[in-house]
């Protein structure tokens, strides 16, 4: 059986309009709302299970270098990748956070 989406309270920022929508979620897991009056985008910061996965994919990756046979030194391998990755979704988590606090 197909898990079904339910909608959330969302309230835009640019409008002042609160309304209900089913995310969609980013590349990144960050979850995506289009405002149904002024057709702006309303994004939310990650949800608990995006940043553990996160913060294990990084601690993962430091473990792996260090661990590895070459040393800190090595070539840059995709587990590397991933964990930058993981590091530009938390910082744009945090940056988000600091914004949508104001």
């Amino acid at each position: 059986m197909a898990k079904q989406k339910m909608p959330q309270q969302v309230y835009c920022k640019n409008c002042i309009n609160n309304f209900e929508a089913i995310a969609r979620i980013s590349f990144l897991g960050f979850r995506k709302f289009r405002c149904p009056k002024c057709q702006q985008n309303v994004v939310w910061p990650l949800s608990g299970g995006f940043l553990f996965v996160y913060w294990i994919v990084i601690s993962g990756a430091i473990v792996f270098r260090f661990a590895s046979t070459g040393g800190p030194l090595q070539m840059i391998n995709l587990f590397d990748l991933f964990a930058l990755g993981a590091l530009a979704a938390l910082v744009m988590n945090y940056f988000l956070k600091q914004r949508m606090n104001k």
